[in-house]
């Protein structure tokens, strides 16, 4: 009697009985679990699941650390009260809903030897997230960023910062959200020099064949008076867009009103601190077994999402759908001192546009006595470019 209350005791405590058998890192398809099985083994022993004798860790091991990954993600929702049960706080799940996200995670069938092996032996019983009341980190930024765009696009465009966080649920204030976000950009090595002697595209759309014009003045940033609303900048604004290929430029610039084009081809004379946005893409997500980075996983699906917001498909820039997006960029800009932003183009998916933070008279530099500056870019040559009705371009 006595073995056996000991055996339901550390059954309780472990939340899995023995099991036997051997895996090796060939039967799952998680590579930080793979390496773990490999650092763990000791020997070389018959696998369970492919007969092949590999270096292998017991399954009494390999289901200690299911469990602690369970067991970080997951709670038993009778720790909670009625209102956590009955499922009004959070979504609950069975051992089995468990174990189909494990499949899932592992890269294996639900229905694969290893699970059903593990279905018996694990602990029954209902689970809720960890934390039911609180939110993940993930979640916390995403309704961070939701609140920062509809206060600027809706209550206060210019005096945002003074509104607080709301601790209690998770959510931060609009300035908490710029500056966490601004921290991990530099953390993950998202800004770099782009160096100068770089081939940059810009267009500019004209109407009329007579109203063309190529030469530099007309085909770098706008005069402040003429700068209209952007992706990335505000009415009265002035900023360089452009492109690192022609024919992305060009499709960038092409509006339905649009008969001509002018391409103009530049190249930067000054080393720009750019923030890279097209590196979100490039983030390696941690497994989900990898716990101890469990908020670089969250912040990693957190900028797969912000990333999606920042290149929406332009429609009318008028609208203040882009408002958040153009106090990020004066946030960055001005907080982080980047000269410039990468971003996907919205139009050529993969490729690769910018925004240069210089108006006209900075591009152009000027020979003042008292405050001279250095032209920022030199125009290389500019082709004119007919379009035709299907958004093709002929050269003229």
């Amino acid at each position: 009697m006595g073995y056996d209350k000991d055996k339901q005791i550390e059954f309780e405590d472990r939340g899995f009985v023995d099991i036997e058998g051997y895996i090796c890192a060939d039967c799952i398809n998680d590579e930080y679990l793979k390496n773990w099985i490999i650092e763990n083994a000791t020997s070389e022993e018959v696998c369970s699941y492919c007969g092949q004798s590999k270096k292998s860790i017991s399954m009494e091991l390999f289901t200690k650390k299911i469990m602690e990954t369970i067991n970080f993600y997951y709670e038993d929702v009778n720790n909670y009260g009625e209102q956590v049960y009955n499922g009004d706080i959070c979504a609950i799940y069975d051992t089995e809903d468990i174990l189909q996200t494990i499949a899932d995670k592992l890269g294996i069938d639900f229905n694969s030897k290893l699970i059903n092996d593990l279905k018996p032996v694990i602990q029954e019983k209902t689970w809720c997230k960890s934390d039911p009341y609180g939110l993940d980190i993930d979640e916390s930024l995403k309704y961070s960023w939701q609140r920062f765009s509809n206060l600027i696009k809706h209550k206060s465009r210019y005096m945002f910062f003074s509104e607080k966080s709301s601790s209690d649920s998770g959510v931060l204030s609009p300035l908490e959200i710029l500056d966490n976000i601004a921290s991990d950009l530099k953390n993950y090595n998202m800004i770099h020099d782009l160096p100068s002697n770089t081939t940059l595209f810009r267009c500019r759309a004209f109407n009329k064949k007579e109203d063309i014009k190529t030469n530099v003045e007309e085909l770098v940033s706008p005069p402040d008076n003429l700068a209209k609303a952007n992706r990335m900048s505000a009415e009265g604004i002035s900023v360089f867009y452009g492109a690192f290929k022609k024919d992305v430029a060009l499709r960038e610039s092409t509006t339905k009103s649009s008969s001509y084009t002018v391409c103009a081809e530049f190249k930067t004379l000054q080393t720009f601190n750019c923030l890279d946005l097209t590196k979100i893409k490039g983030l390696k997500c941690p497994s989900f077994f990898d716990t101890e980075h469990y908020r670089e996983a969250e912040m990693y699906h957190f900028y797969h999402y912000l990333n999606k917001q920042l290149v929406l498909p332009v429609s009318d820039f008028a609208s203040i759908r882009y408002a958040p997006i153009q106090v990020f960029a004066e946030y960055c800009k001005t907080i982080l001192g980047v000269d410039a932003i990468i971003y996907e183009s919205a139009k050529v998916r993969g490729n690769k546009c910018i925004v240069l933070f210089f108006n006209k008279q900075e591009c152009l530099g000027n020979d003042s006595p008292y405050f001279p500056q250095p032209p920022k870019l030199e125009l290389k040559k500019a082709e004119t470019y007919s379009i035709t009705p299907n958004y093709s371009y002929d050269r003229i």
